[in-house]
């Protein structure tokens, strides 16, 4: 439930979900043209980047939101992590 000093939110401050890939020497030798994003995303995957959606769990975990709200933000239905 929300009240007046969160307008009916639930929230009282904005966070954000954050995402980034360290490119390392085999992620760069990837970067080509005719590769797609999927395979791309894959390889940064395997090389250990995280998600927007792996970020919002581990905000879920930290209590600092809720799975609703990731899934609001993202478009992606976010399980919180066990």
């Amino acid at each position: 439930m929300g009240c007046e000093t969160c307008a009916g939110t639930g929230y009282q401050r904005r966070t954000g979900l954050y995402e980034s890939i360290e490119l390392n020497a085999e992620l760069l030798d990837m970067i080509q043209p005719g590769l797609s994003a999927l395979e791309f995303e894959r390889a940064a995957r395997k090389a250990g980047s995280l998600s927007l959606a792996d970020d919002g769990r581990a905000k879920i975990a930290a209590g600092l939101t809720d799975a609703n709200e990731i899934w609001r933000v993202i478009g992606e239905h976010v399980e919180p992590s066990s």
